[in-house]
């Protein structure tokens, strides 16, 4: 048997004891460096199996690190990436649930869009038990392609800014509050709503409203809204309990340390 079959035969194996039932594998040719992906089909389903490096080649426990990241962000209600449906750790396998895709040749404003999403939901996360995540880059290990998360600009220096920029329009949401999310020191900079869409407020502000932003509270927020395919964020301009009761969130300090207002758009 070669090298091939074999690698064929174990993936076969351990699939059909993770899944319960016969199973149909094969390889995806990924380019990646790291770790083998198998396609699994079982009946009308379809699975992801990875494969983890060899902890004799790589002492790094990479299996644990995903497979905890994943249940993490599941648990936190963030549902752009698999969702771990079984572990063999004592062979280095994962089984995933699977998502359709294709490779990103050329990232787009889209891509950009999805990344920052997706990135802001990271920053969000926090746990009692485990230590706070940030995530400050997104690799692509087929491409080699990475979006880097970077320092938002400066007031004043974003698209849009000055006499000529345009304004954009303003969106209301309500919902209930399902977690408070956090910067990276800890501090408060927002809320995951029930529904998955981000609210986000400069951490200043975030502090002032806090009460409102605690798990279950009932909170109503117009802004600015981003939304793509990954999810919605809100960059609050008003929030409240109720829509007879919002508050106005400044703007952060902009140059010379005055903060800033934000006002509706004109009609």
């Amino acid at each position: 048997m070669s090298t091939t079959d074999g690698a064929l035969a174990e993936a076969t194996g351990i699939a059909q004891a993770l899944v319960g039932d016969a199973v149909k594998v094969s390889r995806l040719v990924t380019g990646g460096r790291n770790s083998r992906i198998w396609r699994v089909a079982s009946g009308d389903r379809a699975f992801a199996l990875k494969q983890y490096p060899s902890r004799r080649d790589d002492p790094r426990d990479r299996l644990s690190t995903e497979v905890g990241a994943l249940r993490l962000m599941e648990r936190h209600g963030i549902d752009s990436v698999p969702r771990v449906l079984g572990v063999d750790g004592a062979h280095g396998f994962a089984l995933l649930s699977w998502i359709d895709g294709s490779v990103v040749n050329e990232v787009s404003d889209a891509d950009i869009d999805a990344a920052i999403v997706f990135l802001t939901a990271i920053h969000g996360l926090r746990a009692a038990a485990l230590p706070l995540m940030q995530a400050v880059s997104i690799t692509d290990d087929a491409t080699g392609r990475t979006v880097v998360d970077a320092e938002p600009p400066r007031p004043g220096s974003g698209a849009g800014a000055g006499p000529g920029g345009s304004t954009p329009s303003l969106t209301e949401i309500e919902g209930h509050v399902r977690m408070t999310l956090h910067g990276p020191r800890g501090d408060v900079n927002g809320a995951l709503l029930q529904d998955g869409t981000i609210l986000r407020l400069p951490p200043p502000e975030a502090d002032r409203f806090a009460a409102l932003l605690q798990p279950d509270r009932n909170v109503v927020a117009e802004g600015t809204l981003l939304a793509n395919p990954l999810g919605k964020v809100l960059e609050v301009h008003q929030i409240g309990a109720s829509r007879d009761q919002l508050n106005e969130v400044q703007a952060p300090p902009g140059p010379g340390g005055k903060k800033g207002r934000r006002g509706r758009p004109p009609a």
